[in-house]
């Protein structure tokens, strides 16, 4: 039997586990087709041409075009005739701030841009496998973008959950832990863990939320986001050697499940920024896979892919571990031997007591899967917001302006 590293597992699109909702094998199950549509109609558009240009400039234009002009929800892209790219969106003002790193590490991940963006985006922390403490301190690793404000982003949010998910911090009141009870038998359970597995951890990751198809118009130049890509958490409970390495995992049940169902809704309402953030990133990286499906070259992206110097930032390479131990015991089973002695018999119990010990693993995948099915042809129906959008522009060298809705 082969087995995977976790970093591998967390990156393969044929990993095993039945309910990883960001597999296309299991899409189906992952998407929500509950989701309010809209006409095409963005408020914003950002020229990629005229922004890349404000940037070389410098001053006050790029400081401006930096968090691009308020745009924070993409809704649509045109290719132009000049072989600009247009971005369409809204400012949301209730949504957090967008920056052109982000708009740069989305490219280059689309165009695989680099030695960095090989993989899908994402994050993981993890027991250090092999170690002989493996849980004190905890590797943070990241992979898909090199270290930046993204990565640092997704990290903290990957460690937050974390915490949360063993009442070590609150994400909002009345949200389940781990810690609310064992609601079905498996601590006892563990008696039964495969061949080299001493104790079991439990897993949450982010993911892609995928909506049911098509997600998508092209019509002519121009492609609406019908349907954008959500976030959601997924769970399952992990099988670990003395040395923390993975052997083997089975379905989550009871509190963590629900954990990753409180989660995923907190994800879709945006009701906390940091959240609001990921699911930003998410919706900014299936933006950016868009450009090459429509036919933008990376000549006109380039400055993007390989000009741009996104700032740097500390991403973390260790933290420190979290569990939680529960201080009560619990019988397993209690065997009563009689045994017969001098004048009468002797009765002892063989009780197997355990300590409920509860450890988390995590990370963030950003794997936004495109396919053909996903996209529907339009029949001219674009057209007029896209007029709209061109006349909008108050100058040639714009690089974002208002269009009126």
């Amino acid at each position: 039997m082969c087995i995977m590293t976790r970093r591998q597992w967390l990156v393969s699109v044929g990993a095993w586990f039945s309910a990883f909702g960001c597999r296309p094998r299991d899409r189906v199950a992952a998407r929500s087709g509950g989701l309010v549509l809209e006409d095409f109609r963005p408020t914003v558009a950002l020229s990629l041409r005229a922004v890349a240009a404000a940037l070389r400039g410098g001053g006050w234009g790029a400081a401006r075009v930096a968090t691009l002009g308020g745009l924070n929800r993409v809704v649509g892209l045109s290719l132009e005739g000049d072989g600009d790219v247009l971005m369409l969106g809204h400012r949301e003002p209730r949504w957090p701030s967008q920056h052109i790193d982000d708009v740069a590490i989305a490219l280059r991940s689309a165009y695989r841009a680099g030695p960095q963006y090989q993989e899908p985006i994402g994050c993981s922390i993890d027991p250090r496998e092999g170690a002989d403490d493996p849980w004190r301190m905890q590797a943070a690793t990241i992979f898909g973008m090199e270290p930046s404000e993204m990565a640092a982003r997704h990290v903290a949010i990957d460690y937050e959950l974390k915490k949360a998910s063993l009442g070590l911090t609150v994400l909002k009141p009345g949200m389940p832990t781990l810690m609310d009870g064992s609601d079905r038998i498996s601590d006892c359970a563990a008696a039964t863990l495969p061949k080299g597995a001493t104790e079991t951890a439990h897993r949450f990751w982010f993911c892609p939320k995928v909506p049911d198809a098509p997600r998508f118009v092209r019509d002519g130049e121009a492609i609406w986001i019908r349907k954008p890509v959500g976030a959601q958490v997924l769970t399952e409970e992990e099988f670990l050697d003395s040395k923390a390495h993975r052997v083997g995992a089975r379905r989550a049940e009871g509190s963590a499940v629900r954990i990753a169902q409180a989660v995923s809704a907190l994800l879709a309402s945006g009701e906390l920024p940091q959240y609001a953030a990921l699911r930003g990133d998410f919706r900014l990286i299936e933006a950016a896979k868009l450009a090459p499906l429509m036919g933008v070259r990376p000549a006109a992206v380039d400055y993007y892919l390989t000009e741009h110097a996104i700032r740097k930032a500390k991403v973390p390479a260790f933290v420190g571990g979290l569990w939680r131990e529960e201080t009560s015991e619990f019988t397993c089973s209690n065997q009563v031997e009689e045994m017969p002695i001098p004048g009468g018999t002797s009765y002892q119990s063989s009780a197997d007591v355990r300590t409920r010990r509860v450890r988390v693993v995590g990370g963030v995948e950003a794997r936004v899967p495109i396919e053909e099915a996903d996209v529907r042809s339009g029949n001219n129906e674009l057209s007029a917001t896209m007029r709209r959008v061109r006349e909008a522009r108050p100058s040639a060298d714009a690089a974002i302006w208002t269009v009126a809705a």
